[in-house]
């Protein structure tokens, strides 16, 4: 998904005959922008999160801002906080892909952040690999509350490591839904 920039108001000096180019900047370019909404793209790239079978609930090490037109994300604590001024609604999309576990376990996926809720769970995989989405709206208000994905792993006997493998990524993603 590109980012959009918001549309320009268009011209029409004396004599201009519209081309089809402007078409698709008048109205297609607009609505894509009005559709969109994305306000955080990223995944996991570089470096494999060691989910531990202790239980305890470990945040996803997202390294890669794909988009964030508003400048959310902390590369440190892996999660996204909306800007001053832009509590709203948001509908956010997460997907947890897990290597081959040594033995079966409970993965879980939960939201970490500001607020901690275990969304949802899968059973893992020892052949190959698990993978779990789950999707939610939750209010967010600018400039104070974060949200980041994490895991947790149950009723496993060894510790399990994220997919970095192309294709086989954790990602999250937040679009904006609407103010209150």
């Amino acid at each position: 998904m590109a980012t959009f920039a918001v549309p320009a108001v268009p011209v029409f000096p004396p004599g201009y005959q519209p081309q089809n180019a402007d078409f698709t900047l008048w109205w297609f370019d607009t609505a894509a922008f009005l559709e969109t909404k994305m306000a955080f793209r990223g995944d996991q790239e570089n470096a494999a999160t060691t989910i531990p079978d202790t239980g305890a609930v470990t945040t996803i090490g997202l390294d890669t801002a794909i988009e964030d037109p508003y400048g959310g994300f902390n590369a440190t604590t892996h999660l996204w906080t909306p800007p001053a001024g832009y509590s709203g609604w948001f509908d956010v999309c997460y997907t947890l892909r897990t290597a081959a576990q040594a033995a079966n376990g409970m993965l879980q996926i939960v939201m970490a952040g500001t607020y901690s809720y275990a969304i949802d769970q899968a059973l893992g995989s020892t052949s190959t690999g698990a993978g779990i989405s789950a999707q939610f709206r939750c209010y967010l208000v600018g400039g104070q509350d974060s949200i980041g994905l994490a895991a947790q792993l149950k009723n496993a006997t060894a510790n399990l490591n994220t997919s970095i493998t192309a294709g086989l990524r954790s990602t999250m993603e937040i679009m904006w839904t609407s103010q209150s």
